[in-house]
């Protein structure tokens, strides 16, 4: 399938929900650093090594962060910071965003910190005891460029720390769509004929739109068109 380059011309107005929350703890000084690292100034760095068993973690420190990228350990990952960072972003699939606040770490010095994670996990879905809500935004003329004989037709992004196989299972009607790229985690990107509606790609009856979900559903999707939709799960209320 050729590759597609997909801009949004707007910023993301759905508040995408996913399970795992990070939860950084048991900050701790281990001692002088047995390694050692300098930023461009040659300033000395200070080393954080970060035990958690989250995959594909990524880290972002602002203008004066890092000194080196992230790099992975047998335990989680290590990282070298400059002197006065006080915040860390920390990102990885299926999570939601974290920014972790903490005292300027010592130069040449040897940190840890555990980052567990918290929150529902989607292994452990059920359909029949979980009730989905859903939120849905249309896009109109949403892709601004494209690689030459790219597919102009519509797209629909989903947002979701559910796996592929239980949207398909539940929540995908068979043969309305066709997937494009990798569905190892979300975003997952569905390729829809043109003027097909969301509402025909969807099982509606298990699926709790918003009520400002249902124009967009209703709207047969048109060439460079793109719906956003964002999934999130939760016990069913007792009747």
């Amino acid at each position: 399938m050729k590759k597609i380059t997909l801009i949004i011309l707007q910023l993301f107005l759905v508040s995408f929900a996913f399970s795992w929350d990070f939860q950084p703890k048991e900050m701790g000084r281990i001692g002088p650093a047995e390694e050692e690292a300098t930023d461009a100034k040659g300033q000395p760095c200070s080393l954080l090594y970060i035990q958690t068993e989250i995959e594909d973690l990524e880290i972002f420190g602002g203008i004066r962060g890092l000194c080196r990228p992230l790099e992975k350990t047998d335990h989680g990952y290590k990282v070298f910071l400059r002197s006065n960072t006080k915040k860390l972003d920390f990102i990885a699939p299926n999570f939601n965003g974290k920014t972790w606040e903490f005292k300027p770490l010592l130069s040449k010095y040897a940190y840890k910190v555990k980052l567990l994670k918290q929150g529902k996990d989607p292994a452990k879905f059920n359909a029949e005891t979980m009730s989905v809500q859903a939120n849905a935004q249309l896009f109109s003329n949403a892709v601004a460029s494209f690689e030459s004989g790219d597919d102009l037709s519509p797209r629909i992004m989903i947002y979701t720390d559910l796996p592929f196989e239980t949207l398909q299972a539940h929540f995908l009607n068979e043969g309305t769509y066709t997937v494009e790229a990798e569905t190892k985690h979300a975003p997952y990107a569905l390729i829809v004929p043109e003027n097909t509606s969301a509402e025909n790609v969807f099982s509606m009856q298990n699926l709790a739109f918003s009520a400002e979900s249902q124009e967009p559903l209703a709207t047969p999707l048109a060439p460079k068109h793109i719906m956003e939709v964002d999934l999130t799960w939760s016990e069913k209320e007792a009747e």
